[in-house]
């Protein structure tokens, strides 16, 4: 909000405002920072997501453009958290999605959260698991401040990195519509 503030030459809480009107209407959709009191300090802000990737894509002109690499991991980060959202009403499992930053940019993409569970979801968009790819999930489920450790990537095999489970995305997509990722949580 801030920076769109100082770019656009007005008032915070005016850009505050325009963004309330997108949730209101259900153009967009806050996702709240997850603050599971760590070790580290976390962010607080929300992330901002609009209903649907190709509105960001038609507002910023690049419809009809195949997505750049830069865009790519955005792009299925928005589409999954959508299709998550999507079961956990369908399939009634409940629980609250939010995601996970340390103020030195640690990430985890997803954090689904019922009772004491806590599962993070790290999502790639390329066709291999980088090296180093949950990185942060790790560090949190060492600290026993997550349960489990999820990744999602467009590769082809299942993966294990130690306590990350890692899925390619048709394979995590069937298991989440199963309700075998976070309704058996």
């Amino acid at each position: 909000v801030s920076n769109i503030s100082r770019e656009a030459g007005v008032a915070r809480q005016t850009v505050d405002s325009y963004l309330s009107v997108l949730v209101d209407t259900l153009i967009a959709f806050r996702l709240p920072a997850w603050q599971p009191r760590a070790k580290v300090r976390e962010r607080a802000h929300p992330k901002l997501y609009f209903f649907d990737c190709g509105v960001v894509r038609a507002l910023t002109g690049r419809l009809g453009i195949p997505p750049h690499e830069v865009e790519k991991g955005k792009l299925l980060e928005t589409y999954l958290l959508h299709e998550i959202r999507a079961a956990q009403q369908y399939l009634g499992f409940g629980g609250e999605l939010s995601f996970w930053q340390s103020e030195r940019r640690a990430e985890v993409d997803l954090v689904w959260s019922r009772g004491d569970v806590h599962i993070g979801v790290e999502i790639k968009s390329g066709p291999g698991w980088p090296a180093g790819g949950g990185r942060a999930i790790h560090a949190l489920l060492t600290d026993g401040v997550l349960t489990r450790g999820i990744g999602v990537y467009c590769g082809q095999q299942n993966l294990k990195d130690g306590r990350l489970d890692i899925f390619p995305l048709p394979v995590f997509l069937d298991l989440l519509w199963r309700g075998e990722i976070f309704a058996s949580s």
